[in-house]
């Protein structure tokens, strides 16, 4: 099936009961887009071409059979790069043919000379840059060792962007935890969006092998740079910035959170153009271009706050799960212990077998504050450790007073349901669906709401067709960004959710997509046994 993920079904949209226009699919249809990937199936979507009887659905269905012979096409170009280069350098033994020093990402001068006599030669045939040429020969290299990959890339199951996120997170695995991690990828990708797809590539990278995603976030930190580039708007230039994954994420987070407040008073400048405003406002004191007031520490902390969900077993370090950070990706085990001791913590309890969330406390647990200066804690260690902190071998094992905590506190059951007695969710109900959607639930939207909102899965207080009423309960609740949200409210997006946490979108064209439930790490449905001891929660924390 060359779409992966949607089953073709339809009506011809004539007799009682046919479907909206926009939805018919027909057997002509959806028997040509089902071919497999190849010469067969673009025959028939050119005879397709050019007809105005096609229906919306029709459209849309043959529009991703295109992109899955784009993806065919680009690893028949692959293998034909691979041939050129191997002729090229035909002279060259053991030097082309194995990947295993492109693969390290450290090219030896033989292997480069080689990779350059190709892209050379590629460059000006396929007016791209020396660079880029370079790139594509080196990537297929060493996409030798993914056969598995290419042959989703060949039958359109894998596009190039997953490939080279997959080709990236592999470099310096060992061979069998590549073979893991490329099984994996290959699954997820018919129904990942690039984002989605990198997320669960990194974090199945750590978990299959937590070393060399230690030496991995290691080695990608101490490159940190903030770089001017040009851009393609006139009279601007373009500021990147590669920050550790937990402070972009807040300095993101500051960034919007402040605009955000700002456009709320009024004005008529948008929130990318506030963003801009205020991230110079911030470096340098002033903005050219508009009024933008230098936020207060405390502003900028209350904007920036950073939420990762990490096992328990994690922090004591009887487990090397990855932590999480919603809408972003994984946090290594490492960095997630060292965050933990000046953060907050929120113990969340999760089923011990899906992940998925079952409580949210309303308590937050804060740190110890420092000691005042000159003053020796008690319980201080005479090599300078305080009980509450990472250990120094490997940072492998955290110490904290709030760990006994996690579970000695009695749980409080929250209340889930409200019925039709209230429309706005109660603080706790609210963070519970905030914390267990992790996101924005839109069928390809992958962030954390900007501004968090909760919308009614069935109109709050209407019957949907099954005759039940519309609530404000975990069950008809669900958090979305303002995109998605004016996509169901006025777009024409239907939505149910059949158990709590999982939904099912259907667009105006009837295309149905399923979001399922989500564990709140990625990982733990794929334990052997839950990561926590008999006399423990289930829980996250």
């Amino acid at each position: 099936m060359t779409n992966g993920q949607v089953e073709l079904s339809g009506d011809t949209g004539a007799g009682p009961g046919a479907l909206p226009r926009a939805r018919v699919l027909r057997p002509i249809v959806s028997k040509a887009v089902l071919l497999p990937t190849g010469p067969a199936l673009m025959v028939a979507l050119m005879q397709l071409m050019g007809r105005d009887d096609l229906s919306a659905r029709e459209l849309l269905e043959v529009t991703v059979a295109w992109k899955s012979l784009i993806e065919f096409c680009t690893a028949a170009q692959l293998s034909a790069v691979g041939d050129l280069d191997r002729q090229l350098n035909a002279t060259s033994a053991g030097v082309v043919g194995t990947s295993k020093g492109v693969a390290k990402g450290a090219l030896t001068d033989s292997e480069l000379r080689t990779v350059r006599r190709t892209a050379d030669e590629l460059a000006p045939a396929l007016r791209i840059a020396p660079r880029a040429a370079s790139a594509m020969v080196a990537l297929v290299r060493r996409t030798e060792d993914l056969p598995t990959a290419m042959d989703a890339l060949a039958e359109g199951r894998m596009d190039l962007t997953q490939l080279r996120i997959l080709d990236g997170t592999v470099r310096g695995l060992p061979l069998a935890a590549t073979r893991a991690l490329e099984d994996a990828a290959v699954r997820w990708a018919p129904g990942r969006t690039a984002a989605q797809f990198r997320a669960d590539v990194t974090a199945e990278a750590m978990r299959v092998d937590p070393e060399h995603a230690v030496r991995a976030v290691a080695r990608g930190t101490e490159e940190r740079d903030v770089q001017l580039r040009p851009s393609p708007l006139p009279g601007c230039r373009r500021l990147i910035a590669d920050m550790p994954l937990v402070d972009a994420t807040a300095c993101w987070l500051a960034l919007n959170g402040t605009a955000r407040a700002v456009r709320r008073a009024g004005g008529a400048r948008t929130m990318p153009q506030l963003r801009a405003d205020h991230l110079v406002a911030v470096l340098t004191g002033q903005s050219a271009s508009g009024p933008a007031a230098v936020p207060t520490a405390d502003e900028l902390s209350r904007h920036a706050q950073v939420h990762v969900f990490v096992a328990a077993d994690t922090l004591t370090g009887e487990s090397e799960l990855a932590g999480h950070l919603p809408g972003v990706g994984p946090v290594d085990p490492g960095t997630a212990r060292e965050l933990a001791v000046g953060a907050s913590w929120r113990r969340l309890v999760a089923d011990s077998s899906t992940g998925a969330l079952v409580h949210a406390d309303s308590t937050v647990l804060s740190p110890r504050p420092p000691p005042p200066d000159g003053v020796t804690p008690a319980g201080m260690t005479p090599d300078g450790v305080t009980p509450d902190g990472v250990t120094p071998a490997g940072s492998a094992r955290l110490v904290d007073h709030r760990l006994a905590l996690l579970h000695a506190l009695p749980m409080t059951p929250t209340r889930l349901d409200h019925g039709t007695t209230r429309y706005s969710a109660p603080p706790p109900l609210r963070l519970h669906v905030l914390t267990r959607d992790a996101g924005c639930i839109g069928p390809a939207c992958h962030h954390p709401p900007s501004a968090p909102q909760l919308d009614h899965t069935t109109n709050y207080g209407e019957q949907d067709v099954h005759g039940l009423v519309g609530t404000t309960g975990h069950q008809n609740l669900g958090a979305v960004c303002d995109r998605v949200h004016d996509a169901k409210t006025h777009g024409g997006w239907e939505l149910t959710q059949p158990t709590p946490g999982r939904f099912l979108w259907t667009s105006p064209t009837g295309r149905s997509y399923a979001r399922p439930a989500r564990a709140l790490i990625h990982g733990w449905t794929d334990l052997p046994t839950p990561p926590t001891r008999n006399d423990r929660p289930p829980a996250p924390g």
